[in-house]
């Protein structure tokens, strides 16, 4: 019986080890370099300013209190149309959304 063969199982062990994690790599590399030629892998620098949850989702995380931000329009928005006599008036839903 061979003395070192518990140190070769080690060796080849690590060998697969190795092999795995450097084809893992290089694969994820190559779908990263694949989806980045389609779509930015990285939002804008005004986008993580906002706030990703906001120019994502439309969303904001904080309303109130500190992390609450003033979201400004880029372009003026347009004037809005009058609204008819007729018009139902909806009245406010209390705060916190319906019970």
């Amino acid at each position: 019986m061979n003395p070192n063969a518990p140190v070769n199982w080690y060796v080849q062990g690590a060998d697969w080890v190795l092999t795995a994690t450097a084809y893992s790599a290089v694969g994820t590399l190559a779908v990263l370099k694949l989806v980045s030629v389609l779509v930015p892998l990285r939002a804008s620098a005004r986008e993580e300013g906002l706030g990703l949850d906001i120019s994502q989702h439309g969303e904001e995380g904080y309303t109130r209190g500190e992390g609450a931000i003033l979201v400004l329009p880029d372009v003026a928005t347009p004037a809005l149309a009058p609204v008819p006599a007729h018009a139902p008036q909806l009245e406010p839903e209390p705060e916190g959304g319906r019970a």
